[in-house]
């Protein structure tokens, strides 16, 4: 595991920098966390998926469930006042053809598809495909059809 978190961290550096440099989006209203449901993780390739908000958060990964579908609990980031989604980055890792993907099409390739909500949207990320075929295409996954596939809300 640290292994992988080194790598994580590693790639992601040059996007955390950026977020850094670049400041937070409009406030919104008081928001005290940000809230990740009916997550759902699937792919034949090795996946890691986490977020990075003070620092990186690995949330889980599909290791003996290549092939199905693997659920996870929802999970709960409080954040300050004013945080928007522009604040974090959902990510994908696919291990198996070292690629990341992130929710905002930054990464390896924009393999994100993201609602448009403000305070309420859903996220589809996918992988690098069987075979790594798509590593560094754009691919859009329908919504639900992410190998990474979630609702995230503010609250």
């Amino acid at each position: 595991m640290r292994s992988f978190q080194f790598r994580v961290v590693a790639l992601v550096a040059t996007v955390v920098l950026a977020l850094t440099a670049a400041g937070s989006a409009a406030a919104s209203p008081s928001n005290p966390s940000i809230y990740l449901s009916k997550i759902s993780l699937t792919g034949a390739n090795t996946l890691y998926f986490g977020y990075i908000y003070n620092g990186v958060h690995v949330l889980g990964n599909n290791l003996g469930f290549q092939g199905s579908t693997k659920t996870f609990p929802n999970v709960a980031i409080s954040v300050p006042a004013g945080t928007t989604f522009a604040d974090r980055v959902l990510y994908l890792y696919d291990e198996s053809c070292a690629g990341i993907y992130f929710d905002d099409g930054t990464g390896t390739a924009d393999h994100a598809t993201v609602g448009s909500g403000t305070h309420h949207r859903t996220v589809d990320i996918a992988d690098a495909g069987n075979g790594c075929t798509l590593s560094t295409a754009t691919v859009s996954p329908a919504r639900g059809q992410g190998n990474l596939s979630l609702v995230e809300a503010i609250h």
